[in-house]
Parts: C-alpha cells; structure tokens; sequence
C-alpha cells in the first residue's frame, strides 16, 4: 500500500470515528433527581414522535428498586414524557426507557437508561432511613427534649 492510499484510508476511518450516531426516538433532555427526602418526585425526558420519518409507537418505562423490577408503565404517542412517583418506599430505583418505533414498516426499538433516584425518607417516616433529631439540653448539658427538622417535640 503506497502512503498516499494509506492517508486517504486513514483520513476517512477517522471521519467515520468522529460521527456520532443517534438511534431514532432516543429521549433526551433527560431530568432526573439523583436523590429525594419525601418518595414523591417527577423523572421528566423529550422525544420526538415523529423522528426523521420514524414514528415512535410506545414507550415502556421499567423502575427498578435495588435492581428488582418495581414498576412498568407504558405510554403511547402524545403522552405527557414524565413519570410521576408517588408514595415511594426507602430505596434506590433506576429507570430504564424503551421506546417502541416504526422504520419503513419495520418494527424496532430504542433502549437508554434515565438514571437514577435515591429515596431517602425524612423524619417521620416509618422506614427509618435518615431521620434528624435535635437534642437540646439544659444549662447542665443534660438532654432535656427532643425535636425534629421542623422544631416538633419527639416522643
């Protein structure tokens, strides 16, 4: 191989290896909270429907809790791109995105992870998992009560 033929086959691997590549219907503008004190919060994304001539069907999101599956929801064309938690338990859960399309009349898909929350319930909770007490004492430094974040006396 001469050094031309080599720098011309060099020249194009190297635009080829600077392209990047984005599989259609793939969310982006990804929001998700890396952690929560109350277990309600909003896991948010973007996705064009209507990609390029793609037609995003359905998107299945799966929550997993310490990598057991929690939850799985499925949304078609026009739903709102966000998940609404509620009332979760003590934990940390991923969310995964699969997203259902057509190309040319070919079924496909798309899969991106979202990321990750960390549940930590705050006082009060029955969970146990982080809680915050006051202890205020008296001119002797004897403990003399108990509060919590708020200032409420603790039993």
């Amino acid at each position: 191989m001469n050094n031309t033929m080599f720098f011309i086959l060099f020249c194009c691997l190297t635009f080829l290896s600077n392209q990047s590549y984005s599989a259609p219907c793939t969310p982006n503008n990804i929001v998700v909270p890396s952690y929560d004190d109350d277990g309600n919060f909003v896991v948010s994304w973007s996705l064009d429907w209507n990609d390029g001539g793609v037609y995003c069907g359905i998107i299945i999101i799966t929550v997993r809790k310490n990598g057991v599956v929690w939850d799985e929801r499925r949304m078609s064309t026009g739903a709102p791109p966000s998940y609404t938690a509620t009332n979760f338990s003590a934990g940390t859960y991923d969310f995964d995105a699969e997203v259902i399309y057509y190309d040319d009349g070919d079924l496909d898909e798309t899969q991106a992870f979202l990321g990750t929350v960390k549940v930590y319930l705050g006082p009060g909770s029955t969970d146990g998992q982080r809680r915050v007490i006051f202890i205020h004492t008296d001119l002797l430094g004897s403990p003399a009560a108990e509060t919590d974040e708020s200032g409420n006396p603790i039993n």
